[in-house]
């Protein structure tokens, strides 16, 4: 009696210890394995965008590529703008190639163009979420006139832009030169619709103004890029970096 007592206890014992042996070897199975990222709508991003080459010739072809991450199958925009050249403002889309990656081959340029892009992300009602701008210039470096020509300053109006109004951006340009012209490149990207263009901005005794032709309705969220250049009559040519506004409509309850 006293040897099958024994006995139990120790099947009893070696089972509690079988037992224990598996759940740890099932918690280190669950702890070793992959988890999935994070998955929908909020949780979409552009890691990165990279343009190749980096310094393009004026017959060079462009490839813009873009990783995006946090969903499955998101529509991806290439907004570009080009400044001392003859192209308009375009926004097509990109192409996947697997792997949550995008391209999309533009160019060639002109030489001495000024290239500017961002990349835009959708999915669905939700975006756009926008990546950093990225710029380039075709060709070899353009000399400096000696002209002095600057764009000092970059602003908005109203600051910051509200739903229903139209955004003025203003500029401020000085040249030991007379200033020949100044510009505005945008583009416009929202749920509603792409575009972009080039406005010649007016004014003079320094500070320049325009209003790209977009405005946002009462459902809309509207991300608008920028780019000033100018040029003067000595041949100086100047570009302010890139700029950007959010609008987003104020929701209507029905």
């Amino acid at each position: 009696m006293v040897e099958r007592g024994i006995d139990a206890r120790r099947f009893t014992i070696l089972l509690g210890a079988v037992v224990t042996a598996a759940s740890v070897l099932v918690v280190g199975i669950a702890w070793s394995l992959p988890i999935p990222p994070p998955s929908g709508p909020t949780h979409l991003r552009i890691e990165s965008v990279v343009v190749a080459p980096t310094a393009p010739g004026p017959t060079d072809l462009v490839i813009v590529t873009a990783r995006v991450t946090g969903v499955r199958s998101p529509a991806i925009v290439l907004g570009y703008a080009v400044q001392f050249g003859t192209a308009v403002p375009e926004t097509p889309r990109m192409d996947a190639r697997g792997n949550g990656e995008f391209a999309r081959t533009i160019g060639p340029f002109p030489d001495g163009a000024e290239v500017w892009l961002l990349v835009a992300a959708f999915v669905g009602s939700f975006g756009p979420v926008v990546s950093e701008p990225r710029t380039f210039h075709v060709g070899a470096p353009t000399p400096d006139a000696g002209t002095g020509l600057r764009i000092h300053r970059v602003f908005l109006s109203p600051d910051p832009p509200q739903p229903f109004f139209q955004t003025t951006v203003g500029a401020d340009v000085t040249s030991t030169a007379p200033i020949q012209s100044v510009s505005l490149s945008y583009v416009a990207m929202g749920l509603d619709g792409l575009g972009g263009g080039i406005v010649e901005m007016t004014g003079g005794n320094i500070t320049f103004w325009a209003t790209p032709p977009v405005g946002v309705g009462p459902d809309d969220r509207l991300v608008i890029a920028y780019r000033v250049a100018a040029r003067d009559e000595g041949g100086g040519r100047a570009v302010s970096p890139v700029g950007t506004f959010t609008i987003e409509g104020p929701r209507v309850v029905p």
